[in-house]
């Protein structure tokens, strides 16, 4: 695969070399391919997140998934009774 040289300030090669370390010992071309992948993966959940109703319609969601998880349960139980 051929190769080619990027140049950095020596602030973001110790950045970046520091990173690197931290994760393994990566090499400092697969720690860049990780943070882009890493801001990819942000970029799209940032997007999802957009896409989300709020907050207070996802705990209505929650209460209500939660009430008809209860309802079952006590069904199942009552079943079990007879």
């Amino acid at each position: 695969m051929p190769q080619t040289t990027i140049k950095v300030s020596p602030a973001v090669h110790r950045e970046l070399k520091a990173y690197a370390d931290a994760h393994g010992g990566l090499a400092l071309g697969r720690a860049v391919e990780t943070l882009l992948v890493a801001d990819r993966e942000r970029q799209f959940w940032a997007g999802v997140n957009t896409q989300v109703p709020d907050e207070e319609y996802r705990q209505e969601v929650h209460n209500v998934v939660g009430l008809v998880d209860a309802e079952d349960h006590m069904s199942r139980l009552e079943s079990r009774e007879q």
